[in-house]
């Protein structure tokens, strides 16, 4: 993968092909690439999480209907 980094060092992009000249390259399989991939959670669905967690099996199974009806 051909990447793009902001000044901190971090992956803003990702590329099967270079866009521009000495553009570096990692491998798919190197871990920052498969971290960029990774979609991180929001602070705000992590104590969703934690919330459903602590509800009813049958709560947390009409939470899991709603959410697969969307």
């Amino acid at each position: 993968m051909f990447i793009g980094r902001n000044p901190d060092t971090t992956i803003y992009g990702l590329w099967t092909v270079p866009q521009w000249k000495g553009q570096e390259e990692l491998p798919d399989s190197d871990p920052q690439v498969l971290a960029f991939l990774v979609p991180k959670p929001s602070p705000k669905s992590a104590a969703l999480v934690d919330i459903i967690a602590v509800l009813s099996p049958t709560q947390q199974a009409a939470i899991a209907a709603a959410v697969a009806t969307k």
